[in-house]
Parts: C-alpha cells; sequence; structure tokens
C-alpha cells in the first residue's frame, strides 16, 4: 500500500474510535401509530408505538385536527433540541404539520396539526418520529 492510502485508514481509524461511541450514547427516540383521531386523549397501542425510555406515551386532541404528543422520559432535562417527523395516514388527500416541539424538560411534547387539501383541519390517523 502506498502512504496516502496508509494515511487515510490511519485517519478513518481515529475518527471511527471517536465518532462510534459518541453514536452509542446519543439518541434517545419515540414513535407511533397515532390509530384514533377523535378520541379526546389516549394511549396508543405498544404494537405500534416505541418510546427508548421505556415511558409512557399519551395523544391528546385538543380541537378537530389539533394533537399532542407527549414522550415521557425523552426530554433534554434543560436542553432543547431534537427533530420531529409527522406523515398522515388518511384514507384520502389528508396532510399533517409539526406546528411546534418541546424537549428542553423531562418529556418530548411535539404538536401536530392535519388538514385537508383545501386547508380545513381535518381529524385523521398519523405516525409521528421523535429524536432527540
Amino acid at each position: 500500500m502506498n502512504t496516502r492510502t496508509l494515511t487515510l485508514r490511519a485517519v478513518f481509524t481515529i475518527l471511527t474510535a471517536f465518532a462510534l461511541p459518541a453514536l452509542a450514547v446519543a439518541q434517545k427516540s419515540g414513535y407511533v401509530w397515532a390509530d384514533n383521531p377523535t378520541s379526546g386523549g389516549y394511549t396508543p397501542s405498544p404494537t405500534y408505538s416505541f418510546n427508548s425510555s421505556g415511558g409512557a406515551i399519551k395523544i391528546t386532541r385538543s380541537a378537530v385536527g389539533t394533537y399532542t404528543i407527549n414522550f415521557s422520559g425523552i426530554g433534554g432535562n434543560g436542553s432543547a433540541g431534537g427533530n420531529v417527523l409527522v406523515t398522515a395516514y388518511g384514507s384520502g388527500s389528508e396532510a399533517c404539520k409539526v406546528v411546534s416541539w418541546n424537549s428542553g424538560g423531562a418529556n418530548f411534547i411535539a404538536n401536530v396539526r392535519c388538514f385537508t387539501s383545501t386547508g380545513s383541519a381535518v381529524d385523521t390517523q398519523y405516525s409521528i418520529n421523535v429524536i432527540f
């Protein structure tokens, strides 16, 4: 092997040694299939949900198409951040979007709104994935 190949391998080995432990420590995450869109509040089926902390997941509907999803125990405990993805899971042209989230406390709380193709609020099933 030439010197350049050896140097690249050495750099890769060093980067891997530092990066992999950081990734292993990393992330708290959760997902849920919200399959009861008209319920005022419920705990989703454990078959279709996950919380890396082992904590509860609670979904609350406050108005037509307006939902709050609370993943217990995967917040930043004083450090905010993370990412949220949501996808409508209806039979028509529904769409859902993340309005906001709060991850600075003990829990990760996401707020979601769902709409028809004409922009009217609608109750629909959706899936959501959060990561901190």
